[in-house]
């Protein structure tokens, strides 16, 4: 069996287009599971693209510090 390919954080920050500290926000809130060496964390392809397809249409930033994504916010307030 193949070991599927792990991601470091700057690689799934580059892939976003966004900075490290909004990825290890991310993770830290559960969003984007992760396995750790020591330090290190890497998150399986998989998990990465999981994430990213939830993720769809929301407010990657609102979902790192926490709050809702935009698009929850809009229907709460019509």
């Amino acid at each position: 069996m193949e070991a599927e390919r792990l991601l470091t954080i700057p690689e799934m920050a580059r892939a976003m287009g966004i900075n490290t500290t909004t990825i290890g926000q991310l993770i830290a809130r559960g969003l984007i599971p992760v396995l750790k060496f020591g330090r290190v964390r890497k998150a399986r392809v998989s998990a990465f693209n999981a994430f990213l397809q939830n993720a769809e249409g929301k407010d990657i930033y609102e979902m790192a510090r926490g709050g809702e994504a935009d698009e929850e916010i809009n229907m709460a307030t019509d």
